[in-house]
């Protein structure tokens, strides 16, 4: 059960973060969504993807955080991620000098670092999601200890995750 509420609780969190990072302002709208057509997205569909990825991330965090719904809300992020991960990986393929607009503006590159981030949270996703079908009625943990626990850790796995490239970084994996 710990396992499961760390899951759910880290995939929670970053889909927060996220839809956080896009609708903070309107600025920060807007250069995400001039972002989705730095990433291959034709610019005549740039505001429909970028309105299109921030309700999916509303109504897939509504579903993930509710425990009646949970299961179908992390098989619905898994996928969310999954999509996100072929886009980057595509914009890698191809080369291009687009940054990553996941987590708010930012000056990296879009590299197979943050492919393989999208992709595990995809696979992480749909297993909380199979545990979850499995462990109903609910993720969260009754023992107090072991709610502290969940929190904790998945509160280093979202900062983890939403900091990837200043990690990076700092461990010497990324130029600045």
């Amino acid at each position: 059960m710990l396992v499961l509420s760390v899951a759910v609780l880290t995939i929670a969190g970053v889909l927060a973060v996220s839809l956080v990072s896009k609708v903070r302002s309107a600025t920060a709208f807007r250069r995400f969504r001039d972002g989705v057509g730095d990433l291959g997205i034709p610019a005549r569909l740039g505001t429909t993807a970028a309105v299109a990825a921030v309700l999916g991330e509303s109504v897939t965090l509504g579903l993930v955080v509710v425990p009646a719904t949970a299961a179908i809300g992390l098989f619905a992020a898994g996928s969310l991620f999954a999509i996100l991960a072929l886009v980057l990986w595509r914009a890698v393929a191809r080369g291009t000098a687009a940054s990553c607009h996941c987590f708010g503006s930012t000056k990296d590159t879009v590299a197979a670092r943050h492919v393989a981030r999208t992709g595990a949270l995809a696979v992480l996703a749909y297993a909380a999601g199979v545990l979850d079908a499995a462990a109903y009625p609910s993720y969260l943990s009754s023992d107090p200890p072991a709610a502290i626990v969940a929190v904790a850790v998945s509160g280093v796995a979202v900062a983890a995750v939403v900091y990837l490239d200043e990690l990076m970084w700092l461990f010497g994996g990324s130029p600045r």
